[in-house]
């Protein structure tokens, strides 16, 4: 597909709970170098009144985009609110940026993954921290078969050294990537059914069995408010979406009758480690995402 010099840009932003988070984001946006078409805030059902996100219509921004702020009746997690964002979105832009609230982005972030972009590919800023120390966990290669393996993943960007300012991966999360949206066309939206979890591997894969390339640019930089331990998961009520959703992605990405292998072994290890913890609720709701999973 060839796009125009300046192709248009939706920006879909989902938050839940995190207006502080997402002051400091809209304050990033505001500074982005590249005119944004329109910018949606999909609100997961937030506790404090659809009101208190009109500062966001206050604030200018490159472009003068239309701001679109709409809230679902229940939290349909960033899975859902990704999912029907992007469907807002896709068809009326040449490309759909997707970021959570608790980002930030250099001014130039958007102007370095349109230009990878326009060569028909996913692109993704590397993710730093508060020290703009490189934490990001994207790898150039994920793969489903390596059944004793604990990990799906592996050759992540934080341990890469390079002298070249863009990278091949195979993985990505809804942290500031860049969609041209004829990939929806063709491959469909993200899954809605997720809740959390797992939901941005089920699109990697996706996009992998597809042909589509995942572009790293080190120039567009992603920051996060604060650093993911995402092993703590297993430990809180979020395991059970971080279990059953393994055992879906595998199960529905890899043809072989052990497709379970990978997620059962790596059920079991949290098994144990919450019996040691004596942390029953967690648990439980791991017995209750394995029997979910494999149902499915």
């Amino acid at each position: 597909m060839k796009y125009s010099n300046t192709p248009s840009v939706g920006v879909l932003v989902v938050t839940f709970n995190r207006i502080e988070y997402l002051r400091n984001l809209i304050k990033s946006l505001s500074k982005i170098d590249y005119p944004i078409s329109e910018l949606l805030i999909f609100d997961n059902n937030s506790d404090y009144s659809i009101e208190h996100l009109n500062f966001i219509k206050e604030i200018s921004f490159s472009g003068n985009p239309k701001i679109s702020i709409k809230r679902s009746k229940i939290n349909l997690g960033g899975s859902g609110g990704f999912h029907y964002g992007i469907k807002e979105l896709y068809k009326k832009y040449d490309f759909v940026w997707t970021m959570d609230d608790d980002v930030s982005f250099n001014p130039s972030a958007l102007s370095e993954l349109i230009e990878i972009s326009k060569n028909n590919v996913v692109s993704v800023p590397v993710k730093i921290n508060k020290n703009n120390n490189v934490i990001d966990v994207t790898a150039t290669n994920l793969n489903l078969d390596r059944y004793f393996f604990l990990q799906h993943k592996y050759g992540f960007v934080k341990d890469i050294k390079t002298k070249s300012n863009k990278l091949l991966v195979e993985t990505f999360s809804f942290e500031g990537v860049l969609f041209p949206s004829f990939i929806f066309e063709k491959i469909g939206l993200p899954v809605n059914n997720y809740f959390i979890a797992h939901d941005d591997l089920e699109y990697s894969c996706r996009l992998k069995k597809n042909n589509i390339q995942i572009i790293l640019s080190y120039n567009a930089k992603c920051k996060r408010e604060f650093e993911i331990d995402r092993a703590t998961n297993f430990f809180t009520w979020k395991s059970y979406y971080s279990i059953r959703n393994y055992f879906w992605v595998h199960r529905d990405y890899l043809d072989s009758k052990l497709w379970f292998l990978r997620p059962a072994f790596f059920s079991l290890i949290f098994l144990c480690l919450n019996l040691i913890k004596l942390n029953f609720n967690s648990y439980k709701n791991i017995i209750k995402g394995i029997k979910d999973g494999i149902k499915r």
